[in-house]
């Protein structure tokens, strides 16, 4: 496990024996939230972790559990399964895939976001969640829904494997005229 300064500015650090990637030079601060990150994973354990704000919280989480997932992947368990973020809030998850951007993750990214947050048919967000399901499967099961049959036709090559932000899938999706909820959930299985 090495430390020290890469050629592109990059910093890498050495927590437990896994070699961490930081896109600058970490705080002390983000150098101790890692550290709790990495003891929870290697002790498979919960951790409730907090900082102030503009901390790095964010990139600080992001960068050990990659680089613990890649450690643990290759020295145990090469089809261990990935990392699940959530968030309460959609401008939180356009940050953290920002953050996610600065450390070139080579794994799978996918966002995962509500019907009423994905449906191009709720463009105004007017509808109810509940009212919104119940409309979605009238469409779907009378063949009226055209973006939905687009989702489960469309070469998903678009999309998959790129790293963008729910409202950038939306984007595409409104463009190509397919469902972003349901398309989400052909990238995800």
């Amino acid at each position: 496990c090495s430390e020290g300064r890469k050629a592109d500015g990059a910093h890498t650090l050495c927590i437990a024996g896994i070699t961490i990637k930081f896109p600058y030079q970490p705080y002390s601060i983000q150098e101790e939230y890692m550290k709790n990150v990495i003891t929870a994973l290697e002790k498979k354990e919960n951790a409730l972790l907090e900082s102030p704000t503009g901390t790095g919280k964010s990139l600080s989480l992001l960068c050990s559990s990659v680089s613990w997932l890649q450690h643990y992947r290759n020295s145990t368990n090469p089809t261990a399964s990935g990392i699940f973020y959530m968030s309460r809030t959609h401008s939180q998850l356009t940050q953290a895939m920002g953050e996610l951007k600065k450390i070139n993750y080579p794994g799978r990214v996918l966002h995962l976001g509500s019907r009423e947050v994905y449906c191009l048919n709720n463009k105004d967000n007017k509808m109810k969640l509940s009212n919104l399901k119940i409309q979605c499967k009238i469409l779907r099961e009378e063949n009226k829904c055209p973006d939905y049959k687009e989702a489960t036709a469309l070469n998903i090559g678009t999309l998959k494997g790129k790293r963008c932000d729910i409202e950038v899938h939306k984007r595409v999706c409104e463009e190509r005229k397919c469902c972003s909820y349901y398309l989400s959930k052909v990238l995800f299985s």
